[in-house]
């Protein structure tokens, strides 16, 4: 046999080499290009399917920090339900399905019952099926603080009112996408209001105004002149039966 034809099996091999060697660079080469694009701030391919990010994981405090405002007892006793100052002053729970905004589906906010602070947009809102005011979200993040909470044998965390301090109910993890967060409050820690660009707001104004106007001179039953720049807020006083005693032992679920 010739030496070339011998000699022929050995070349294809090595060409056969050169070219699994050459793909297998292009192969890993590729990738890394890619990548380097996206450090870059290139966009990256997105893969279908992809999950999306994961919210953000709330801060929880050891300990409840200072508020920023204190309120006297006597006071509060004062213009509050015997629920309302359990709830907010003594971390009680009003009894599930009991509360008057946990079916409330208007559009609006929901305020601190003590301080009058936005807590909670109704677009946050929906229904948990827990029997308390389920939202997903806070209206503003700097409204509340969350602190851990390791009473009734249990480890939970606390939602208190940055401002004034009150206690509003317990942070889950068990909400909808994306946040997976449910904020179960107490009706009886919130007072619920239209936002103030509501025209419903404006024409409740007019209608004040136009009913102080046809009031006899003299005649001051329309004004609280402790303070004349209050009016009570929309709800957050429940009056069901059992509300007026006092709770302090709590709900468990809550």
């Amino acid at each position: 046999m010739h030496p070339a034809m011998t000699s022929f099996p050995s070349a294809a091999c090595t060409c056969a080499s050169i070219w699994l060697v050459a793909g297998a660079i292009s192969i890993l080469w590729v990738p890394s290009v890619l990548c380097r694009r996206s450090a870059r701030g290139h966009a990256a391919p997105e893969v279908p399917g992809s999950p999306a990010p994961a919210a953000a994981v709330p801060v929880v405090l050891p300990r409840a920090p200072e508020p920023e405002v204190h309120y006297d007892e006597t006071e509060l006793r004062s213009r509050l339900s015997s629920l309302q100052f359990a709830v907010t002053q003594r971390a009680a729970t009003e009894r599930a399905f009991s509360g008057s905004l946990y079916d409330n589906d208007e559009d609006g906010v929901y305020r601190c019952i003590i301080c009058n602070s936005t807590l909670f947009h109704s677009s946050a809102k929906y229904d948990s099926g827990s029997g308390w005011p389920s939202f997903s979200d806070v209206a503003n993040t700097g409204g509340v603080v969350l602190v851990t909470d390791t009473s009734l044998g249990m480890k939970r965390v606390e939602v208190l009112c940055k401002h004034c301090g009150a206690h509003l109910g317990h942070l889950f993890d068990d909400g909808p996408a994306p946040s997976y967060q449910r904020y179960c409050i107490n009706s009886a820690s919130l007072a619920f209001g239209l936002t103030e660009h509501d025209p419903r707001l404006a024409a409740a104004a007019t209608a004040e105004e136009e009913a102080a106007a046809h009031q006899p001179h003299g005649d001051d039953s329309l004004w609280n002149h402790e303070d004349d720049s209050l009016t009570p807020p929309v709800g957050g006083n429940s009056k069901a039966p059992g509300h007026n005693r006092d709770t302090e032992s709590g709900h468990v679920e809550l």
